[in-house]
């Protein structure tokens, strides 16, 4: 199947997850301490209500740099945001227009806040968001060790249908169907990883599916927005809903 999704695209393939789990650029020294302590109050307070563009009118301005690099490359991604960093219908409606998607990045695991929080993003983005992953180990707001069974049935209830983590199966050479649910089975960290293990990961026998926080680009000591480039330059980037789309497809027209 793997050389049938190559054979769709033309070319090798690398899906983007990008993570944006801060309401403001944090990373390597670029925001002022008043926006640090405003980055932290909002995160812990969970959601920053329906007046956020009014009181937070820069809110999110850190997602520019990496949008221009990804147009400028013919790259589309799925940005996975938090209630708290909820896009604008705005800024929905712009990260669509380049094709890229708005996926949900849960805090909690909780049925309750699980779904009150999508809801919220849904509001306040006015989407629909078709895949999911789970805030990492955080402990802000909620977070905790990952649980694929726990989050498929998350994702089942919430009527949601990717789950893009990426853990837990490194065998897999494509996503598989879980109980009604596309999982990915592994993924790469570029903040965790080197350019050439990535590269590796991507030419590999798997859909490699690769893991950018936004600040991570721009962090002083790294080497995050070259090695971006570099990537952008080797391989046709997708977000994870056209990658499974087509894996739909394909195992329709063998069957």
């Amino acid at each position: 199947m793997l050389e049938e999704i190559i054979s769709h695209f033309g070319e090798r393939i690398l899906v983007l997850r990008h993570d944006v789990d801060n309401v403001y650029d944090i990373a390597g020294g670029r925001s002022p301490f008043a926006k640090k302590i405003a980055n932290f109050i909002l995160l812990a307070s969970g959601r920053i209500g329906d007046l956020a563009s009014l009181i937070t009118p820069s809110r999110l301005d850190h997602l520019q740099m990496i949008l221009d690099l990804e147009e400028a490359q013919g790259a589309r991604a799925t940005f996975f945001f938090r209630s708290v960093t909820a896009p604008t219908e705005k800024l929905a409606s712009k990260l669509e227009g380049s094709g890229h998607r708005v996926g949900y990045h849960a805090d909690d695991v909780c049925v309750k806040d699980f779904i009150g929080d999508l809801s919220f993003l849904e509001r306040i983005s006015n989407r629909k968001p078709r895949s999911f992953t789970g805030h990492g180990f955080a402990k802000i707001r909620g977070g905790g060790k990952y649980d694929e069974k726990l989050m498929i049935a998350l994702g089942r209830i919430a009527g949601l249908d990717i789950l893009a983590q990426g853990s837990g199966h490194p065998e897999w050479a494509v996503p598989r169907r879980i109980a009604g649910i596309w999982v990915f089975g592994h993924s790469r960290s570029l903040k965790k990883s080197v350019l050439e293990e990535i590269i590796e990961y991507a030419t590999g026998p798997r859909i490699p599916l690769l893991l950018i926080h936004p600040e991570d680009l721009w962090k002083e000591e790294g080497n995050g927005w070259k090695w971006f480039e570099v990537l952008l330059s080797k391989f046709r980037c997708l977000p994870v809903e056209e990658v499974v789309d087509v894996l739909t497809k394909l195992l329709n027209e063998g069957t």
